[in-house]
């Protein structure tokens, strides 16, 4: 039935509402019902806008109702008003419930800025004088910034930006890794298929190691099921390069499905985190080049081969033959040895 009644329901439910005996089929009792609920719904009206406004001190909070009634009437906006003791006490109800919860609430009042300067100091202080209360300090301001709202702005800000930053990287290092690994890698992959497909032997045996390569072709909305079990051990991110991890964490889902707890999201934190971690490294160049790129991606070069050099003076000397530059200084090593 459509939230909108026509002047004929809203008619009978009227006439009905006046003469409730005359309600006695099952539809005439449905209009009897909405006509009374109607009639509550009203009288609850009647009460939010003759309600007296308070001057005193008093702070508007602005609700809107959540749907509209069943006779079309539209949605209001109402308004009420509340003075500064009660806001308080709301505040007081609020406290009493995080210590219920075995949180302790924050009671400082400063503001975001000054309590970023706050921790600045408390960390210089702790860092010329490890003592309790300097410790305390910085746990102090370091959880009153981290609770605030502007902290989770900020995080988001700054979160946001490092996806733009490393967008394209990741894709590409993504579009590098699917190249490279078979796509139908599910369908059975050992260490001897995967040759045969053309990998070499050394990278066939990683794949086969880590199979949370993998899932540079498995769809992210499969990743989002995956069992959180799969996810820390079979799907292990442990000892990847840069380019592995960058293709990695661009192939994972916003969120995953079943993840009541957030273990699932904490795994792929960790994604996160350890690739940042990676990429600090590459800026500060003292990224380690097994993890710039595994041996196993690279291309073994030929061994350089050395010409055998004659140490034999006697035999030179009788073949007159002309040494080399190296042979020369390897011969006069020998004589001195």
């Amino acid at each position: 039935m459509s939230n909108k009644e026509t002047y004929s329901n809203i008619a009978l439910s009227e006439m009905y509402l006046k003469n409730p005996k005359e309600a006695k089929t099952p539809e005439n009792l449905i209009h009897l019902r909405k006509a009374r609920n109607m009639e509550i719904y009203r009288e609850q009206v009647r009460k939010i806008l003759g309600k007296k406004q308070k001057t005193n001190n008093a702070i508007a909070i602005n609700s809107q109702t959540s749907q509209s009634s069943t006779f079309g009437i539209p949605n209001i906006t109402n308004t009420y008003n509340i003075t500064d003791k009660e806001l308080l006490e709301q505040i007081e109800v609020l406290k009493s419930q995080l210590l219920n919860a075995g949180i302790k609430p924050i009671s400082e009042m400063v503001s975001y800025q000054d309590a970023k300067e706050f921790l600045k100091n408390a960390i210089k202080a702790a860092s010329e004088s490890d003592s309790h209360e300097n410790i305390k300090e910085v746990e102090r301001w370091d959880e009153f910034i981290k609770n605030h709202p502007k902290y989770v702005e900020e995080e988001k800000e700054k979160e946001e930006a490092w996806k733009n930053d490393n967008f394209l990287k990741n894709i590409e290092a993504l579009e590098i890794q699917q190249k490279i690994i078979p796509k139908n890698i599910y369908s059975g992959a050992s260490v001897d298929i995967l040759m045969e497909k053309g990998l070499k032997k050394e990278l066939a045996v990683r794949l086969m190691r880590n199979r949370v390569l993998w899932l540079v072709h498995m769809d992210p909305n499969q990743i989002a099921l995956t069992h959180l079990a799969d996810l820390r051990f079979k799907y292990s991110f442990a000892g990847l390069d840069i380019i592995e991890m960058r293709a990695l964490y661009a192939c994972m889902p916003e969120k995953f499905e079943h993840d009541d707890t957030g273990e699932k999201m904490q795994w792929l934190s960790g994604i996160r985190e350890k690739l940042s971690d990676l990429i600090n490294q590459e800026k500060n160049n003292t990224l380690i080049s097994r993890l710039k790129r595994n041996q196993a991606y690279l291309d073994k070069k030929e061994p350089i081969k050395l010409k055998k050099i004659n140490l034999n003076a006697q035999n030179n000397e009788k073949n007159k033959t002309k040494l080399s530059f190296m042979e020369e200084l390897a011969l006069k090593r020998k004589i001195i040895d």
